[in-house]
């Protein structure tokens, strides 16, 4: 016997969908693991540092005949520029030395526009002379063949292309970087305001600067050169800025899904409502909105005296493969047969790679209680 069903659980559903909307669901993508800079010395040097500026000329990626396009590297110069003043009357000489961790290539140090330049020091350091009132302008500098970067963690599709895999689109976007270490502002009798980050890139790309304690005080592009002034911290902390080349990530938020057919049953129905059948289809189609809300329109029967068109708003977690993509919504079912009539809708679901599972909770006021439907889906 059909059993009766307690009110909708409306005021949960609020809930269940923060949850999973706070879901990470596109994580950050880190940059590699190459980190330059950190200009140091042994000890407190009486030198001023008075301009502090990194500079990345980029090439567009070639991948050899039968490589994949995107993991192909992408070839550029990194410099790190350093303007140093000697502000006393007496000649002087510092211990300078740079840090330089998974490099493809050694990386070299040496006046700016000036010729023989020698490797970095990085274990142990170099002396550079100043005379008195002097400026020197050392350029730390090499080649860096920088590589996509992957998420943190497992990979993660979008819920639409979880549901879609064959037709969704979505923001296509790519991240290749490095770690910029300042310069040890306690080491310099002072430190410029800001650091400059300036870069000559291909078409398509564009700089990126984040960290910890990074804050971004103006950006532009002159003479072919985008530039970001990041501001340096009044702590004393050695902080790190992540410079990353960016490509694509459209953020038009409507995302194309495609179609679905999703088949099943009706598992428990309101007392008194009678059946011909239990078996219930549902054909449909779905669009992403952003990265975690899926919206659809279908139109369902029961292939015997039942009609409805239905439309819902979901909120989906990314799918991991396992787990997989989860959802919850809300929306409205409108029955053309037997007798017309619209009622709410609840459901909650699950997806991995196109084939899933979904139960619809239908509430028509002139039943008085829910229908509960299962149904496995699949979609293109």
């Amino acid at each position: 016997m059909p059993l009766q069903l307690p009110s909708p659980p409306v005021r949960s559903l609020p809930i269940l969908v923060l949850l999973l909307t706070l879901t990470p669901g596109a994580a950050a993508q880190t940059t590699s693991a190459l980190r330059i800079g950190a200009l140091r010395s042994d000890a407190r040097t009486p030198l001023a540092l008075s301009r502090e500026v990194v500079e990345i000329e980029c090439e567009a990626p070639a991948a050899a005949e039968g490589e994949d396009p995107d993991a192909a590297p992408m070839p550029c110069t990194l410099r790190a520029r350093y303007v140093l003043e000697n502000p006393d009357a007496e000649s002087h000489a510092a211990s300078l030395r740079f840090t330089v961790e998974n490099a493809t290539d050694p990386f070299e140090v040496g006046d700016e526009g000036a010729e023989g330049r020698a490797a970095a020091p990085t274990l142990g350091a170099r002396r550079f002379p100043f005379d008195p009132g002097a400026s020197r302008t050392l350029e730390l500098v090499g080649p860096a063949a920088l590589v996509r970067s992957a998420p943190p963690g497992l990979p993660s599709t979008e819920p639409i292309r979880a549901r879609h895999p064959v037709l969704a689109t979505g923001p296509r976007s790519e991240v290749r970087g490095f770690v910029y270490s300042r310069a040890v502002t306690r080491h310099f009798v002072s430190a410029p305001e800001n650091v400059v980050i300036r870069a000559r890139l291909p078409e398509g790309r564009h700089l990126h600067v984040d960290g910890d304690d990074v804050t971004v005080v103006s950006d532009g592009s002159a003479d072919g050169w985008q530039e970001v002034r990041v501001h340096r911290p009044d702590s004393e902390a050695d902080a790190h800025i992540t410079i990353e080349i960016r490509e694509g990530g459209d953020d038009f938020p409507i995302r194309h899904g495609g179609p679905f057919l999703a088949l099943g049953g009706v598992a428990l129905a309101p007392t008194g409502v009678a059946l011909e059948s239990i078996f219930w289809a549902r054909l449909g189609y779905e669009i992403g909105i952003v990265d975690f809300l899926v919206l659809s329109v279908s139109a369902e029967t029961d292939f015997a005296d039942r009609f409805a068109v239905g439309a819902m708003l979901e909120a989906a977690s990314p799918s991991f493969g396992i787990p997989p993509s989860f959802s919850v919504g809300i929306g409205t079912a409108i029955r053309a047969l037997p007798q017309p009539t619209a009622g709410l809708r609840l459901s909650a679901g699950l997806t991995v790679y196109s084939v899933g599972f979904e139960a619809l909770f239908d509430y028509f006021p002139s039943e008085g209680g829910f229908t509960i439907t299962l149904l496995g889906r699949a979609g293109l």
